[in-house]
């Protein structure tokens, strides 16, 4: 049996982000102390979409907490070697050329589920009401082919949908 625990990155969801505090950024040690709080030395480690901005910086510097690492469309900020940095970075170029919604959901799956569609983006606007974190992501760290070295032994996984905004197609490193 696994726990799952799904925390809400500072300043999004049902967190609260004060103005004097650290901001959306502090999620990798944010999700550090969780672990220390709730005793778990390991665990396996899921990023969904910006959520991989912290995830797998956490991955890399806390290799011994990670158990295993999903990254779900999230491009995290790996430079891969070769053909998969051209990808990735194709896959970047599109994504921020689209509108937000289509960043999320694919046009097939909005004209195919309209209302499911209309629940997303109202959930998505329950972000909206705090102007400290408008437009300031997490920053994206760089890391090099070499950083994939901390994970070796480590089970991890790459999930994207065939339609979805960030596909990646397939490459072989």
């Amino acid at each position: 049996w696994y726990r799952v625990i799904t925390p809400d990155v500072r300043g999004f969801g049902n967190t609260v982000d004060v103005p004097e505090g650290p901001s959306t950024g502090a999620g990798i040690d944010d999700l550090l102390g969780l672990l220390d709080h709730l005793k778990l030395d390991r665990a396996i480690i899921v990023g969904h979409s910006m959520g991989g901005r912290i995830t797998l910086p956490f991955a890399f510097e806390n290799p011994d907490r990670t158990m295993a690492l999903v990254m779900v469309d999230a491009l995290g900020g790996i430079d891969w070697p070769g053909e998969f940095n051209d990808l990735f970075a194709a896959a970047r170029q599109r994504a921020d050329t689209l509108p937000a919604v289509q960043r999320f959901l694919s046009p097939k799956y909005i004209a195919r589920e309209p209302a499911l569609t209309q629940l997303h983006m109202g959930i998505a606007g329950l972000n909206v009401g705090n102007p400290r974190r408008r437009g300031a992501l997490p920053p994206v760290r760089r890391f090099g082919p070499q950083a994939l070295q901390a994970l070796a032994g480590t089970p991890t996984l790459y999930v994207s949908g065939g339609d979805d905004a960030l596909k990646i197609g397939r490459a072989h490193v």
